[in-house]
């Protein structure tokens, strides 16, 4: 079973590189419970606080608080994240 399992692995990475949508690929078995953990962790908001001081607000939408779009430094969001004004929710960082 495990040989079966390594080769199906091995060939659905060869067919997902091929695709040319990935750089890497890396298929792996988890258990159930590995699997729900991976699905919490991957859904559950992170947040991230920042200062952004070269934004605009956009036009509301049905469902949406607020959404602005901004101009970010790679440098100023890196020494800004401990300082700023807002906290964003992973996914939903302007």
């Amino acid at each position: 079973m495990a040989d079966l399992l390594r080769r199906k692995a091995v060939s659905a990475e060869k067919m997902l590189m091929k695709s040319g949508l990935f750089d890497v690929v890396d298929v792996r078995c988890v258990t159930r419970d590995d699997l729900r953990e991976l699905y919490k962790r991957a859904t559950q908001a992170v947040p991230a606080t920042f200062e952004m001081p070269k934004k605009m607000s956009l036009p509301r939408m049905p469902g949406v608080e607020e959404s602005l779009l901004g101009l970010l430094s790679a440098r100023a969001g890196r020494e800004g994240a401990h300082r700023s004004h807002r906290t964003y929710p992973h996914g939903a960082v302007p």
